[in-house]
């Protein structure tokens, strides 16, 4: 089985693809982003990945911290309340922020089921709807990914957003390493 990866260019075409694949996940949905926002396109994640933990589905969130700024509510709160795992990558107070400013998550990944994986440049923000005319429209590129490769993105991405204890759980069943994916070619 070969890697396939097909561009999906601004939120027209990379977010209703994301929202499919969550409403479609059988087992896990993991979420690393930078920024996350609770409200325009960011209240249909929320609405779909809420509906995806009541069919029983996996989900983890995981958002910077300082991402979590760019809109209000706060996406993660958001999330939480309704029953969604959601964490923020580095909370940190005002001295600390100083010291960790450049120690970021940026990462923009979604891997549903371990077998679709979604990344690029775009973040969960209304920004990336241009049809909808937002206030900061932002223009990117976005990838849906299949294949062997999507085996390192879910299991990089679930251990980044796993709690620690989810990790201990899983160290105590026997999950651990990494899986083989097969090889990338580049050109």
């Amino acid at each position: 089985m070969k890697n396939r990866v097909t561009p999906l260019q601004n939120g027209e075409e990379a977010m209703p693809r994301m929202l499919q694949a969550i409403r479609d996940a059988k087992t896990s949905v993991s979420i690393a982003s930078y920024i996350f926002e609770a409200l325009g396109i960011g209240s249909d994640f929320v609405t779909e990945l809420t509906a995806a933990v009541k069919r029983g589905v996996e989900v983890r969130v995981m958002v910077d911290d300082a991402g979590t700024r760019y809109s209000w509510p706060p996406v993660v709160d958001a999330l939480q309340a309704a029953g969604v795992p959601a964490k923020r990558f580095m909370p940190n107070h005002f001295l600390l922020r100083l010291i960790t400013m450049n120690l970021r998550n940026h990462r923009k990944i979604m891997v549903v089921d371990g077998s679709t994986a979604f990344t690029g440049g775009m973040n969960i923000r209304e920004g990336n709807m241009l049809t909808r005319k937002p206030h900061h429209p932002v223009q990117d590129l976005h990838f849906e990914i299949t294949g062997p490769i999507v085996a390192q993105m879910h299991h990089f991405t679930r251990e980044a957003v796993l709690s620690r204890q989810d990790r201990q759980r899983h160290q105590a069943a026997g999950i651990t390493g990494r899986p083989h994916a097969g090889t990338a070619h580049a050109m």
